[in-house]
Formats: structure tokens, sequence, C-alpha cells
């Protein structure tokens, strides 16, 4: 960016140590407050890695010469009317009219100032951040080429919250929410960006405003890789995920998006010749047809050309599989003999969703009678056909 002052850090210390046996670090880093100790100790890290991080993170920008007589931004010449002023982001000497944003201060790690609530900004930080905080957002390719631009030149503060907005996201919840899970694994592998941090002897998750978590974030948005990151590389909890919506959409969608084993479509039956006589697998295309079971009001399916019978239904595009609808009020009725196979006959009366409590109510305008009242009413669609439904409470005797 024009004019852009690249901050240039502190030098900071990273000093090994034992106690009780124990190796650890202490990051000592410096400050721009004259009346301060030469080393201020940030914090003791169990190892050098985390101290490293700790130091870049936190050590703060060396202040340009406030003897320079002109403005870093725009060349205009300092006086009564126009007074010079430090950015406290990049350190450098500017004008009122180029620094006319104030940041709170919790935008800047605390060592950057002097216990101000608010902190003047230049305007091409302030730039420099919008764009950095809108790649992460948006996501693409081109954009995490974009934010690798803005964090080289050193003035990204990556543990800091965007607190002027008002989600009050860290970093690492834009990059959960623009789905780029190569921005991500950048921040967090590459830059060192925290997910948690220690608090009371506990560790407890960055969160949002609205204390959403990065897990809980991409799990609302249905990314996948993300959360599979998250859980699986990282290990955060799937408790962060509080909604239990989200969670069931993540599950389905994941269940989806796994390639399924060697089991046949429904509307399928495979022949499996013997292979030591060299046959080929053969296919046999079937047919369906909806019935309802006159005890139970049931929804069921009839295999005409197996003469099967299922209580789930086929896969989309079953109805054009070719079968003569006037064979449909021929079809066999559904007799105690030929009944679908069941694990627990008791489980018609069991909801599908959180086999707890009863079946309680149908979906309409399916007619499906399979959840409670509870997980009928959290649901827009139906857990059997997923169509777009609604669910009444029914009374059975």
């Amino acid at each position: 960016m024009q004019n852009l002052l690249n901050r240039n850090l502190h030098q900071f210390n990273v000093i090994p140590f034992s106690s009780n046996g124990r190796e650890l670090w202490k990051a000592y880093v410096k400050l721009n407050i004259k009346s301060a100790a030469p080393d201020f100790l940030l914090g003791v890290f169990t190892n050098e890695q985390q101290a490293t991080n700790a130091c870049f993170h936190n050590s703060p920008p060396v202040w340009a010469d406030d003897s320079n007589s002109t403005c870093k931004l725009c060349s205009k010449t300092f006086g009564l009317v126009s007074r010079a002023h430090h950015c406290r982001n990049c350190g450098c000497v500017c004008c009122s009219e180029c620094s006319p944003t104030f940041w709170p201060s919790k935008m800047v790690p605390a060592t950057y100032h002097l216990s101000e609530k608010k902190v003047r900004i230049c305007r091409a930080c302030h730039t420099l951040m919008e764009q950095f905080r809108g790649s992460l957002l948006r996501g693409t390719n081109e954009d995490f080429d974009r934010a690798i631009a803005c964090i080289s030149t050193n003035n990204i503060n990556l543990m800091s919250p965007y607190s002027i907005y008002s989600d009050c996201c860290y970093p690492v919840h834009c990059a959960a929410i623009g789905g780029n899970v190569n921005i991500f694994k950048y921040l967090v592998e590459e830059q060192g960006c925290a997910l948690s941090f220690v608090r009371n002897g506990g560790v407890e998750p960055y969160r949002t405003k609205s204390a959403e978590t990065c897990l809980s974030l991409a799990a609302g948005r249905g990314n996948i890789t993300i959360c599979r990151y998250l859980v699986v590389e990282r290990g955060v909890s799937i408790k962060e995920v509080r909604s239990l919506r989200d969670l069931q959409a993540l599950v389905d969608k994941l269940i989806r998006s796994t390639p399924s084993a060697s089991t046949p479509p429904m509307g399928h039956a495979v022949i499996q010749e013997d292979e030591e006589e060299g046959e080929e697998e053969a296919v046999v295309e079937a047919c369906w047809v909806e019935h309802f079971d006159e005890a139970s009001g049931r929804p069921y399916y009839y295999n005409e050309s197996t003469g099967a019978t299922s209580w789930v239904p086929p896969p989309p595009g079953w109805e054009e599989s070719g079968h003569d609808p006037t064979l449909e009020a021929s079809a066999p009725p559904l007799d105690p003999h030929n009944r679908p196979s069941m694990d627990n006959e008791d489980d018609d009366d069991q909801c599908a969703v959180c086999m707890d409590k009863g079946v309680e109510g149908c979906f309409t305008p399916c007619g499906h009678m399979v959840c409670c009242v509870d997980c009928g009413e959290a649901l827009d669609s139906c857990p059997i056909c997923r169509e777009a439904c609604s669910f009444i409470k029914t009374f059975r005797n």
C-alpha cells in the first residue's frame, strides 16, 4: 500500500530456565514507554515456539522519530495548526487528517499503547486492516494471496479482536466464516494464531461477542473441511457446537459426502455369480410402489419385481422407473408375515430422532409419523423423505 510504513518491531528475548525439573521459557519485550523497565515480561511458556509467537504478536513497533517535520502519508509540514501524531499500530508520524480513525484499545496489543481506551491509527493501517479482514471473510483463493500479502507488511494484529465491529471477531473467526481451509490452516500453523487460552487453570476457546467459536461458526455454515481439521487435527471438542440444528445438519452433510460402501442402491437387486466361473456381476432393475399400512397408517414400499417390502423409501427418481400406476391398486396388503423387518417391533412407537420419546405426530403433507413433538417442531423437513414439511401433533389410541 502506498505510503504504508511497514512495522519494525522492537527486539525481544526468549530465555530458557528450569523449574522443578521442567524446562520453561520466559518471553521479554521492550516497550515504547520511557519510564518502563528495559524488558517487560510477557509470561512463562512451556515451549520455545509458544514464547516466540507471544513475543512476535506483542512486541510493539519502534516509533518513528517525532522530530520529523513532515507527515509520512501526505508529506504535509507540521506546525501550530497541523500537529504530529504517532500511529499506535505502525509507529509512523502523521498529521491529524491522515489519522482520523480511533480503534478500541483491544484491537492492538496492550504493549502498544499507554493504557489509552482508544488509540489513534493512521489511514494506511486502517485500510490495510479492512482489506485483510475482508479477504478472510470472502475466503476465495485470490483472497488467500491478498491475506498473505497483508500479513507480510507486519502491520496486521493476528491475536487481537476486531472490536470496532459489532461481531468482535478474531482473525481466526473471520477465516472460519470465510470457509477457506487453506487460509485457516495458514493462520493457525504458520502464523501461530491460538484457538484457545488458559483461564483459571482451564482452557477456554476464543469466542466472538455472540459466544461463537471457530468450530461453531464453521458448523453453522456446513463447512465440513474446517470442522474435520479442528476436531481431528487440533483436538477441538465437538461440544463447542451449541446448536443442535447445526450439529444435525453437519452430521447429515458429512454422511452424504462420505463415499458409500459396496452396498447396492435401493431399487436394485445385485446377483453375484461364482467368480471362478468368470461370470460378471449382474444388476436387475426393481420397481417400487408406495402404499400405506392400514394398521399403523405409515407408508411402506412394495417391490413389484421381488415382492419385498420396506419402511425405508427408495432413492429419488424411483417414481420414474417405469412402473405401471394401475398396479398400485392391486398390490398385496402388508400382512404380518410380510411386514418390513425391524430390529425391534416396539421401535414403531419410538422417536427416530432422539430415540427416547414416542411418536407423537406426523409431518404434512408427506404423512410420515416418525418422531416426538420436541424433535418434530425443531425440524423443517421430514427425516424420512427429506421433503419440506410442517409437524402436526396427533393423538393415537
